[in-house]
């Protein structure tokens, strides 16, 4: 995808790339993440990354893995978020269960 043509037709090229490989991408987020919200707040992500640097997608088979490359990332990083959150909250409950039972 050349970054100096015009932004419309980036639009359309960019919409083309993403309607071929929605569905997988989708599928991959949901078995990731087992939650449909999370799936599209995830993938939006990705596909905003993906067309930011779409001027350094090159055109062919490796566009089908760095977007499943992006999707992938997006679904760890969302993944590993959720884990340092509960961790947290598990772990002040833990410490307010302990300051109450200690006095």
């Amino acid at each position: 995808m050349d970054a100096r043509r015009p932004t419309e037709t980036r639009r359309r090229e960019f919409e083309t790339l993403v309607n071929a490989h929605d569905r997988d991408l989708r599928m991959l987020a949901f078995r990731l993440l087992g939650d449909a919200d999370q799936m599209d707040a995830v993938l939006e992500e990705a596909y905003l990354e993906a067309y930011r640097s779409m001027p350094s997608f090159a055109d062919g088979p490796t566009t089908r893995a760095r977007l499943f490359h992006l999707a992938y990332d997006a679904c760890v990083a969302r993944l590993r978020d959720q884990t340092r959150i509960s961790w947290k909250v598990g772990r002040a409950e833990s410490l307010q269960t302990l300051a109450n039972t200690a006095f």
